[in-house]
């Protein structure tokens, strides 16, 4: 008896995503060329692309890309390839199936040239993810992401640097936290308030020292009320 062709594809597709999660390149790129229409498919809402970049693989999800026909605008934004966002189809503040925009995840992943390309576009600075586990802005995902030049186009676009995402956490409170002194840098230099306190009661340099980040804990203290 043979298995159906819905069952074979949902095979496949596990094994892609089997793959790409333990960073298989060889078993990925040999799955896609196989069958380069499972590039395609998702998993709890993902792309291949983009399962590749959380994991941390941003070179498979570079080559998993290269063999697309058409990239959707949040894998383009994603890869920071801003060359290409203005010529992908879709539309600038959709949220993906996982809950993200293009510009949270050019702000998380990609680069302030994708940033800015979308900015242009139209997109949203302060547009809350919609994913059940992580409600952030973009602002909050380039902090997240330890991407300053990102955060740099934000600010400069008019983004709210003291925004808050859930439990009352600013881009201030992750930089620190992360020992992040060039977003932190920036982030002061924008105007972000240092004395703010998460839900927690927490301020940027009680995160910071928190994590071992001794001196720059000291210099979000400094002058602090």
């Amino acid at each position: 008896m043979h298995a159906s062709r819905q069952n074979l594809s949902d095979e496949r597709i596990d094994a892609l995503f089997a793959a790409v999660k333990t960073g298989d390149e060889t078993a990925t790129l040999s799955i896609v060329d196989s069958d380069p229409a499972l590039i395609d498919s998702y998993s709890a809402g993902v792309s291949p692309i983009r399962a590749a970049i959380y994991a941390g693989n941003r070179d498979l999800a570079q080559k998993i890309a290269d063999r697309s026909a058409m990239l959707t605008l949040h894998d383009a934004a994603a890869l920071g390839r801003a060359n290409q966002i203005k010529h992908v189809e879709g539309e600038v503040n959709a949220f993906s199936e996982d809950g993200f925009t293009p510009l949270t995840l050019a702000a998380a992943f990609g680069n302030s040239e994708t940033v800015a390309a979308l900015i242009l576009m139209g997109a949203d600075l302060h547009l809350f993810s919609t994913n059940p586990n992580i409600k952030v802005a973009p602002i909050h995902a380039a902090a997240f992401g330890m991407n300053t030049g990102a955060i740099e186009t934000l600010v400069a676009s008019g983004a709210d640097v003291d925004l808050r995402s859930e439990g009352g956490f600013t881009a201030l409170h992750s930089a620190s936290q992360n020992g992040d002194t060039a977003s932190v840098s920036v982030l002061l230099g924008s105007g972000a308030d240092k004395g703010l306190r998460s839900e927690e009661g927490k301020t940027a340099a009680d995160y910071a020292r928190e994590q071992g980040h001794d001196e720059l804990a000291a210099m979000l203290e400094i002058g602090a009320p």
